[in-house]
């Protein structure tokens, strides 16, 4: 442990109880990982098996069915393989800290006025940092510059994490079924 680090614990248990160490390595931290982060735009060749291995781990999370078609969605930019109409159309940004991928978002323009953001996902390791609010921001923002006055996501009910996020930044939920909450937010 470096003599700063020592010091700052030693003087947040003196003054505050531990408070103190624990205010200065967050703002640290905090700091750090605003700097080092970059959202970049999906690359096949480089983003693809970060994006299947995390999907893998958390289909639960991210897909409501086992048919589901990763390789096309990521070959072909669109959300599904029955849609034809949003062939190309979706985006996908990645999100690295220090040239180290550590998340995904996708989001794409259901019509003119409409916005969708269908998946916003952290690698386990790294939850917590607010990436995920990072990558929703993100999504809203493009949308809105692509003439959305709505976006809309879903999350599972038992998506705790995701769903505190997406009240705080707005959205509503619209309505519950089948283990899903629908939100929607106007921009």
């Amino acid at each position: 442990m470096n003599m700063k680090k020592l010091l700052a614990i030693v003087l947040g248990f003196l003054l505050f109880g531990g408070s103190g160490y624990w205010y200065w390595s967050s703002q640290s931290a905090q700091k750090q990982s605003i700097l080092a982060t970059s959202l970049v735009p999906y690359d096949q060749k480089k983003h693809k098996s970060f994006i299947k291995k995390e999907f893998k781990s958390n289909w639960y999370l991210l897909i409501n069915s086992p048919e589901y078609d990763l390789d096309h969605m990521l070959d072909t930019l669109s959300p599904n393989n029955y849609a034809s109409q949003y062939h190309g159309k979706m985006k996908i940004i990645v999100l690295e800290v220090e040239n180290r991928i550590v998340a995904f978002g996708s989001y794409y323009m259901r019509n003119n006025f409409q916005g969708k953001i269908l998946f916003v996902e952290v690698a386990k390791e790294f939850r917590g940092k607010r990436y995920a609010e990072k990558l929703v921001n993100h999504a809203v923002q493009e949308l809105k510059k692509m003439g959305a006055k709505i976006v809309r996501l879903e999350t599972r009910t038992d998506n705790k994490s995701a769903r505190r996020l997406y009240n705080r930044l707005g959205f509503i939920e619209v309505n519950e079924e089948r283990g899903f909450v629908f939100y929607r937010k106007e921009v």
